[in-house]
C-alpha cells in the first residue's frame, strides 16, 4: 500500500535543485561512504568468532537484558531477549556475534563492570581481544564516525547523522518522502531558506532524540528527522486545506481528498516499516520514536513559522474561478468608462500580504493590463 501527497507538480523548467542536490548526497554517501561497512562488520564477526568472546560475552549479555527490563524498565527490549535466546538456542554464531559487537551500550556495561563479571584472567583476555576488534573495524563503522552518538554529542554530526541511513529500505523510503514533500517545500520556501530549514530540522530533531535517550552510545543515522521537519513545513502551508494524495493498493490506485494534516498517520506508517521490516539500524527504540516522531513534525512547524514563503508560490487553497463582479463607473477613479474588475485578480498566496485568511494571506495587487477590462467606446484608463 502507498499513499503519497499529489496536490503540486514539478516544473522542470525550473527544477528543485537543493531537493535533488540532497537526494543525490545521501545516495552518494550510502554508496561509496557507507559502502565498505558490510565489510569491516564481515571482518569484525570472522575475528570475533575465532576468539573465545563469545563464551565471555553470551552470558553476560543475557544477564544484561535482563537488568534493563527488570530494573530499568526497558520494556521494548523484550523482544531482544527473547530473539538473543533463540539464537542461542539455534546456535546462530554469526547472528549472535553481530548482536553482542553492536549494541554499544552493552559494551559500555562491560567496560564499566568487567572487574564484577569476571575473574582477573578472563578479564584481561576479553580486554586484549576486544580491543582489537574495536580499534580495528567498529569504530571505522560510519554510523560511528559520523553518526549522532547522545553520550558524545557534537555540533558537526547533528549536522553529518542526516545523510546516513541504515539500509537500503531506509534510505528508499526517506528519499521518496524527501522528493514529494522537499519540491513543494523548496518551491515555498525558496532554495536558500529551504536548505537552512532542512538542515535546522534534521539537528532540532537530533536534540530531541539526544534528550529522549541521554548517555546512550548507540547511534543515530538518517534524514528522518529531516523529512519529518519537512511534513511539518508541509502541513504548516496548507493546514487543514484538503490536498489531493494518490494512493495504490495492490493492483488499484486512484486519487483522493483530505486535509494536509493525513500526511501525519502516512509518515507514522512509514516508520512503523522502518522500525520492524525496512532493516534500518542505529534508530530509536518505539517508545522513544512514539514521542519523537511527532515531535519532529512540530520542529517543521515551528521552523515553517519563521520563515517567509515566497510571492511566486501559488497555494491550492483557489479551487474555482469567482464570477466577475461588475464596478459601475467607480469614484474616485476617473469616469473613462464602465470598468469589471475578475476575481482572479485577487489571488490566495501563502505568507504574501498583511490581510490574512486563515493560514493564508490575501494579495490584492491588481494589474491593469492583465485584470480591468475596459469598454472600447471610452477612454484607456486610470490616468490618462
Amino acid at each position: 500500500m502507498l499513499i503519497i501527497p499529489a496536490e503540486n507538480t514539478v516544473n522542470w523548467k525550473r527544477p528543485p535543485w537543493i531537493t535533488l542536490g540532497l537526494m543525490l548526497t545521501c545516495l552518494l554517501v550510502f554508496l561509496f561512504y557507507q559502502g565498505g561497512d558490510s565489510r569491516k562488520i564481515e571482518q569484525a564477526v570472522g575475528q570475533y568468532l575465532n576468539s573465545d568472546l563469545r563464551s565471555l560475552e553470551a552470558p553476560a549479555y543475557e544477564d544484561y537484558l535482563q537488568r534493563q527490563i527488570r530494573f530499568e524498565g526497558a520494556e521494548d527490549r523484550i523482544h531482544e531477549l527473547q530473539q538473543f535466546q533463540e539464537l542461542r538456542e539455534a546456535d546462530e554464531p554469526f547472528w549472535l556475534a553481530v548482536s553482542l559487537l553492536m549494541d554499544r551500550d552493552f559494551y559500555r556495561y562491560l567496560q564499566n563492570n568487567q572487574q564484577v563479571i569476571w575473574a582477573p584472567a578472563d578479564r584481561a583476555r576479553w580486554a586484549e581481544q576486544r580491543r582489537s576488534i574495536e580499534e580495528n573495524f567498529i569504530q571505522k563503522l560510519s554510523s560511528f564516525q559520523l553518526g549522532l552518538v547522545p553520550a558524545e554529542l557534537s555540533l558537526y554530526n547533528l549536522i553529518t547523522y542526516q545523510f546516513l541511513h541504515g539500509g537500503w529500505g531506509h534510505i528508499i523510503g526517506n528519499l521518496v518522502f524527501l522528493f514529494l514533500l522537499g519540491f513543494t517545500v523548496e518551491k515555498a520556501l525558496g532554495a536558500g531558506r529551504f536548505l537552512v530549514a532542512y538542515l535546522i530540522c534534521g539537528a532540532l530533531s537530533g536534540l530531541v532524540f539526544t534528550a529522549f535517550s541521554a548517555g546512550s552510545y548507540m547511534p543515530l543515522v538518517g534524514a528522518s528527522g529531516s523529512i519529518s521537519g519537512l511534513m511539518g513545513m508541509y502541513v504548516a502551508i496548507y493546514g487543514l486545506q484538503k490536498i489531493r494524495f494518490f494512493y495504490f493498493l495492490g493492483v488499484y490506485f486512484n486519487y483522493f481528498r483530505a486535509p494536509a494534516l493525513a500526511m501525519l498517520p502516512v509518515w507514522l506508517g512509514k516508520e512503523i516499516y522502518d522500525y520492524w521490516f525496512a532493516g534500518a539500524t542505529g534508530i530509536a527504540t518505539w517508545r522513544t520514536r512514539a514521542v519523537w516522531s511527532p515531535a519532529r513534525a512540530w520542529c517543521g512547524c515551528l521552523v515553517a513559522a519563521g520563515c517567509r514563503c515566497e510571492k511566486s508560490f501559488s497555494s491550492p487553497r483557489k479551487t474555482s474561478r469567482m464570477p466577475v463582479l461588475p464596478l459601475a463607473t467607480p469614484r474616485p477613479w476617473p469616469v473613462w468608462g464602465a470598468w469589471s474588475l475578475s476575481w482572479p485578480a485577487i489571488s490566495s498566496k501563502p505568507c504574501g500580504s498583511t490581510t490574512r485568511t486563515g493560514p493564508f494571506c490575501l494579495s490584492t495587487c491588481i494589474s491593469w493590463p492583465s485584470y480591468a477590462r475596459i469598454c472600447p467606446s471610452t477612454g484607456t484608463g486610470p490616468g490618462s
